[in-house]
Parts: structure tokens; C-alpha cells; sequence
């Protein structure tokens, strides 16, 4: 998504700089365990976890020569490594997927916090609303007749059933809005069972959809 259209906290999960802080975050574990199984020296751990991360434009800098992204990350990073000999070991048994993958699943359990995050805040946000206004009447529909009066509440409260049940990915047991003492299911479903009997009164009588 273009920036115009996209948070500040998940446009910073998604920006060049913060990937090159967590494939740092990668290699330097991977060093570390391969320091203490002794397979590199361990004298070359610190140099790497002090040295900061390689700017966006100096990994394209690098990358314009190397036309790969991981050997220019590596090299922009070592630039930063004193001394730079101790970044000789860093990727060492690593693959590019193994850097990239890796680093993209933090990537996506991040955006994910934020998007769970907001999505719950606009649950809370429409549960709140529906119970302020379940007594608030709006005008009735019409399709070819007329259609009884509905509340105000009880349409927010839809909303906000179909907004839990997207952020969940279910209906199931377990979630807040299937529990007998939910205050927005125990408001609303007078006002259903009202909406379904006259529904099906109107079928009877004339055959039309509602």
C-alpha cells in the first residue's frame, strides 16, 4: 500500500530499515549459536551485535554492483563491523532464504499485532455504540412494501458480530460474542426474534424476499 494510505507503525513494519534491523536480529543469532557450538570463533560475536545496521541507501549502493540483496546487505554491514575481519563469519551456513523467510515471519507477526490490535478496538468501539443506542428506532426499509422499524443498535450490533467474527476467523465456542452473558448478544436478541417472526409472517402472506 502506498504511504498516503498506510499507518506509521505498520509502514515502519514494512520499511526497508526496519528489514535490515531483523535480518541483523538473524544473523546475529545464528552467530551466536554457531559461537557456542564452536564452529566460529566467539571472539567475533561482539563486533557483529555492536555494529548498526546498513541504511537502505547503502545496501542499494552495494546492491547496484552485486545485483544480489543479501550479499549487498552483508557487505554494507561489514562496512559498519569493527573489526571487519570478525564479519567474515557472519552467514556462515546460512542460505538467503534462510536470512529472508526468517526475517519475513517476524515481519508478518508484527503486522498481524497491529492488525489485531485495531481490529479489536473497533469491536470494542461498535459493541459500545450498539448498547447506547439499542432503544434508538430508525425508519423501516422498503422493497415493493414496507418494512417494521429497526433499531438503531441492532444494526451497529450486526456489524459488530461480523467485525468479531472476521478478527477471530470464527464463530466458534470461545469467542466473546457465542457466551450467554455477552451484553451485546443479550440486547439484541429480543429485537432478532422480533425481526424473524415478522419477517416470516410477510413470506407467508405475500411469497416476497425481505
Amino acid at each position: 500500500m502506498i504511504s498516503r494510505y498506510t499507518l506509521p507503525e505498520m509502514g515502519q513494519v514494512w520499511s526497508e530499515a526496519h528489514k535490515y534491523e531483523l535480518w541483523c536480529r538473524v544473523e546475529t543469532l545464528v552467530l551466536e549459536a554457531n559461537a557456542e557450538a564452536g564452529t566460529v570463533p566467539a571472539d567475533s560475536v561482539g563486533p557483529v551485535r555492536a555494529a548498526a545496521p546498513p541504511t537502505p541507501e547503502a545496501v542499494a549502493e552495494v546492491e547496484a554492483v552485486t545485483d544480489h540483496d543479501v550479499i549487498a546487505f552483508l557487505t554494507a554491514w561489514a562496512d559498519n563491523t569493527s573489526p571487519r575481519s570478525a564479519a567474515a563469519y557472519v552467514h556462515f551456513g546460512m542460505t538467503s532464504s534462510d536470512l529472508v523467510d526468517t526475517a519475513l515471519a517476524v515481519q508478518l507477526a508484527e503486522a498481524t499485532d497491529i492488525l489485531l490490535g485495531k481490529s479489536g478496538a473497533l469491536v470494542a468501539a461498535l459493541r459500545d455504540h450498539a448498547l447506547a443506542h439499542r432503544a434508538t428506532l430508525r425508519p423501516g426499509r422498503t422493497h415493493g412494501i414496507h418494512a417494521e422499524p429497526d433499531v438503531w443498535g441492532h444494526r451497529v450490533a450486526d456489524f459488530a458480530f461480523a467485525a468479531a467474527r472476521a478478527r477471530t476467523g470464527s464463530a466458534g465456542p470461545g469467542t466473546p460474542w457465542r457466551s450467554a452473558s455477552c451484553p451485546v448478544r443479550s440486547a439484541i436478541t429480543p429485537i432478532s426474534r422480533r425481526r424473524s417472526r415478522r419477517r416470516s409472517c410477510r413470506r407467508s402472506v405475500c411469497g416476497r424476499p425481505t
